[in-house]
């Protein structure tokens, strides 16, 4: 159900969580017997800080998690699968982080917690035989998460400084990533600033960083730099 202004809920489906961690959910039964509000991720729980004192006095079966995003569907989409004809319900999901909102610009970057700004989780859900069947396909985006700054000012880029460097920014940075895997188990990073420029000198210290995470913590992450102005400055999107 939409209210008009980006906010939705379900009275019986958790929309915080993404295909697979509810299925994850409903295959435990100590935590598909919990509330929706309960075992929602916080991270896309908007009202959650307004619904604290419900949820403290044992109100939370009261309680719908909202989130904030958009939501669009279409069904019956004609299709073929194992060379028969089907019909098929598209999904499109985005789900805005409420940790680190904010307008372009004057948020950018990590905070001491490791969340990144801007943070939005998009999900694409195909369903087939009235929902029996069900793929869910993920994809985050956020601010890079490192120490860094990108004040409006006259001009029409802002110059991009960052904050700080090593052990700081090296800390912040393991606290995302290790989040991310823990929610997603893999991530592949695609970084599409310019390479060149101040944001070249963002770009260096985002692939240092994943370089010295990949080697040190997890090899889950991988980290792919893709000049997006470059490659795509023209337009050329069949490329």
């Amino acid at each position: 159900t939409g209210t008009g202004r980006n906010l939705f809920f379900a009275y019986h489906l958790d929309l915080t969580l993404h295909a697979q961690a509810l299925a994850d959910v409903l295959s435990s039964p100590s935590a598909a017997s919990k509330s929706i509000a309960s075992r929602a991720d916080r991270r896309f729980f908007w009202n959650r800080v307004m619904a604290a004192p419900v949820m403290d006095a044992g109100g939370d079966a009261f309680v719908l998690p909202m989130i904030v995003g958009s939501i669009g569907q279409l069904a019956d989409v004609p299709a073929a699968a194992h060379g028969k004809a089907v019909s098929l319900t598209l999904t499109l999901l985005a789900r805005r982080s409420a940790d680190r909102a904010g307008t372009r610009h004057w948020r950018r970057g990590t905070d001491t917690s490791g969340a990144a700004a801007n943070f939005v989780e998009t999900e694409q859900l195909v369903m087939l035989d009235g929902g029996k069947v069900v793929a869910s396909y993920v994809q985050v985006r956020g601010s890079i998460p490192l120490l860094w700054s990108q004040i409006p000012n006259i001009k029409y880029k802002p110059t991009t400084r960052l904050l700080a460097s090593g052990s700081p920014t090296a800390a912040f940075f393991d606290a995302h990533f290790d989040a991310l895997l823990g929610k997603y188990k893999g991530v592949s990073c695609v970084n599409l600033v310019n390479q060149k420029g101040s944001e070249g000198l963002l770009e260096a210290a985002f692939a240092a960083q994943a370089k010295r995470y990949a080697s040190s913590r997890s090899a889950a992450l991988t980290y792919t730099a893709f000049d997006f102005h470059k490659e795509l400055g023209a337009k050329n999107y069949e490329r």
